[in-house]
């Protein structure tokens, strides 16, 4: 099955150049309230022009283990953890005292727009009450894993 356009219509405004990704094979935990970040999504994309835009896909599969308050905090940052693109809380606060996992996960999209020849994204997260959470991963399926795609507008 093929689509048809009408004659002049082909013009579409965008064109993906091209799509780099990264899974993450490995899980992590922290109970730090300081941004760790998940070295295995670490991503650099080689623009082939400066002044066209990326967009960044980033998927969390998140754990936390706790008691009454259990929330994972995680963000697409560049340079370092303290420059963040996109922030989001997952978990739970709730009454009573034994503890128990939540999971959930995070789906992280932006649009930026570099203007360099290249970028690093990265992935981070953090406890944000001192609760053990984690990213959970798979080197067999992708469970947590970061796409990046060069768009010419």
């Amino acid at each position: 099955m093929g689509l048809n356009f009408a004659a002049g219509t082909q013009n579409f405004p965008a064109k993906i150049i091209q799509t780099v990704q990264t899974q993450a094979a490995t899980s992590v935990s922290t109970t730090s309230g300081s941004y760790q970040e998940i070295t295995e999504l670490s991503t650099t994309l080689n623009l082939q022009h400066s002044s066209n835009k990326v967009i960044a896909t980033l998927v969390l599969q998140i754990q936390a283990y706790g008691d009454r308050d259990r929330r994972c905090e995680a963000a697409i940052c560049h340079t370092n953890m303290s420059s963040r693109f996109t922030q989001a809380t997952t978990g739970e606060y709730h009454t009573g005292d034994s503890s128990s996992y939540s999971f959930g996960q995070q789906t992280h999209q932006i649009l930026v727009t570099p203007n360099a020849s290249s970028m690093t994204f990265k992935a981070g997260f953090r406890s944000v009450d001192g609760s053990t959470v984690g990213i959970q991963a798979s080197a067999s399926y992708w469970r947590s894993y970061f796409v990046l795609q060069e768009v010419h507008l």
